[in-house]
């Protein structure tokens, strides 16, 4: 390796000083910048509780901006070490290590512009023994010294003191960290600050039959409690009633609020001297619902009536030996019985949310419809009677007259 090859790669070593230079800057001002912003962030949460719109804004700004200053301060440079990308020419790296040597400026910038027309001119010796020479000239010069990594000493004091910061809460109150980022990672949840008291509801689950009501019973506990409070449902506040029994304030008090009729999930929430409580969610079970029945007549051939369906007829009056078939159309039934008097009841045959049941009645019977599904325990009775008139034999009445 002749002294001008031995001249570019001392050019090139400089070049990656250079660039690692400005990678370590970029370290540091990026530091800086994201552990500030993340700390600022999180106190900021922890103790405000920031609306979802400005958790959004905080989440597109660290992710934005900091991704932009991640691949602009350090993934640039860091390529540039490794002569991917654009990287300055030798002749720039010239300009920059004269600025430092003011002497070698000239030389070095002269060697280079005469290797470039070392190949345009015919006095190709001549030139190349001047290459030679200042290149000599040059050796004891070392290039690298005009980068000085303690530069970057000046941003220290920007990356320390947020970087204390966060070691010292990390040990001291990590919790902080913890739910501020938990926080701000769901942006679109809704957070409430913690109240110095709790609510407990003391419903055993918040599930009710359709149509049914629901009292909620809640109990606020704590070293101190309010003597209010609201519960909030559907854009609507209304102040629960005081439970008679709630005297003694270090048990807490207790309140309650019925929903009448419910006939679909209702979500709600509570609120006491300016504290909310989560999100609870009211669900409706769908009943059991018979929507139709018909019942088939068949008359016995002794009384010469003709077959008849009725519709919706529960209690019926029919001669003796007359056979019944039901029909019922159902929603959101899994089992019907039917029982006939005292008895037990009989699973009834289904098909398409149909059920169906025959029996031939010889006296009066009364007769009950079970109904009932999965997601409501409570079965639905329903009651009626067969009136039979019995088959007597034929009777003549008598009545003599004396003239």
């Amino acid at each position: 390796m002749d002294n001008y090859q031995l001249l570019i790669a001392r050019l090139d070593s400089f070049i990656r000083k250079f660039y690692a230079n400005k990678l370590i800057r970029g370290l540091l001002i990026f530091l800086a910048s994201a552990i500030a912003f993340y700390v600022l962030a999180s106190l900021g949460e922890y103790y405000f509780y920031f609306p979802s719109w400005l958790r959004y804004a905080l989440l597109i700004v660290f992710i934005g901006i900091g991704g932009f200053a991640l691949v602009y301060l350090i993934m640039i440079p860091l390529l540039q070490m490794q002569k991917l990308g654009k990287v300055i020419s030798h002749e720039k790296a010239a300009a920059i290590i004269g600025t430092h040597f003011p002497d070698v400026q000239d030389k070095l910038l002269n060697v280079l512009q005469l290797k470039q027309g070392l190949h345009n001119t015919i006095s190709k010796d001549l030139i190349a023994a001047s290459i030679e020479q200042k290149t000599k000239e040059l050796t004891p010069v070392h290039f690298q010294a005009a980068v000085n990594f303690a530069t970057n000493k000046r941003y220290l004091p920007y990356v320390l003191p947020p970087m204390l910061v966060l070691i010292f809460m990390l040990f001291a109150a990590p919790n902080i960290f913890r739910e501020s980022a938990q926080r701000l990672l769901s942006p679109s949840e809704k957070f409430v600050p913690k109240a110095p008291f709790t609510f407990k509801i003391l419903n055993k689950d918040l599930n009710v039959p359709q149509f049914d009501d629901i009292e909620i019973v809640v109990q606020t506990l704590g070293k101190t409690v309010p003597e209010n409070v609201l519960i909030k449902s559907n854009g609507q506040e209304i102040m629960m009633q005081k439970k008679q029994d709630s005297s003694n304030t270090n048990n807490g008090n207790t309140f309650s609020h019925t929903f009448f009729k419910v006939s679909k999930n209702i979500e709600f929430s509570l609120s006491a001297a300016g504290f909310e409580s989560e999100r609870f969610m009211i669900k409706t079970l769908q009943k059991p619902v018979i929507k139709q029945f018909k019942v088939s007549v068949d008359y016995p051939d002794y009384t010469g009536r003709k077959d008849e369906t009725l519709d919706n007829i529960g209690d019926i009056i029919a001669p003796q030996g007359t056979t019944l078939r039901w029909v019922f159309s159902t929603e959101h039934t899994d089992q019907m019985q039917f029982a006939l008097g005292s008895g037990t009841g009989v699973n009834m045959p289904t098909q398409m949310n149909q059920f169906f049941y025959n029996y031939r009645f010889m006296k009066d019977t009364s007769y009950n419809i079970i109904i009932s599904n999965k997601q409501v325990s409570k079965k639905d009775t329903m009651h009626y009677t067969v009136s039979v008139i019995p088959d007597q034999f034929p009777s003549i009445n008598v009545q003599q007259y004396n003239d």
